[in-house]
């Protein structure tokens, strides 16, 4: 069965406040196309995700917004899962904190600087 768009958020919601991330939904009238979500790290840093059915893509505007976001330097990406948007965050988190750190599901997150000029996946665009 399929998870509803929400429910996938609020899975990754969960997951921010049990780390000491806040995450803050944004509703801002008038001005559409915005991520749903902007996480904002302890150590300083923020994360937009916009979150979407499984199999989804953002609306134009929404791309738009993404690229506005991505061309002033901010991490801003769509989602279409819970288990995306937990490891966008923990990417971050290693980026923030600039040292290895374990996750919850195991896996070893190490940081790393992009290089200029290359194709990144969306968790290399740190």
């Amino acid at each position: 069965m399929l998870q509803s768009e929400s429910s996938e958020e609020k899975k990754a919601v969960r997951w921010a406040k049990i780390h000491y991330i806040i995450p803050l939904k944004l509703n801002l009238r008038g001005n559409v196309g915005w991520p749903d979500r902007l996480f904002v790290y302890p150590e300083g840093g923020t994360l937009w995700v916009e979150f979407k059915r499984k199999g989804k893509e953002a609306d134009p505007i929404q791309k738009y917004r993404i690229t506005q976001l991505r061309k002033k330097g901010h991490h801003a990406f769509v989602v279409d899962s819970a288990a995306d948007a937990i490891a966008l965050m923990e990417a971050k988190a290693v980026h923030e904190a600039g040292r290895e750190v374990r996750s919850v599901t195991g896996l070893r997150w190490l940081p790393f600087r992009p290089r200029i000029g290359e194709n990144f996946n969306r968790l290399n665009d740190f």
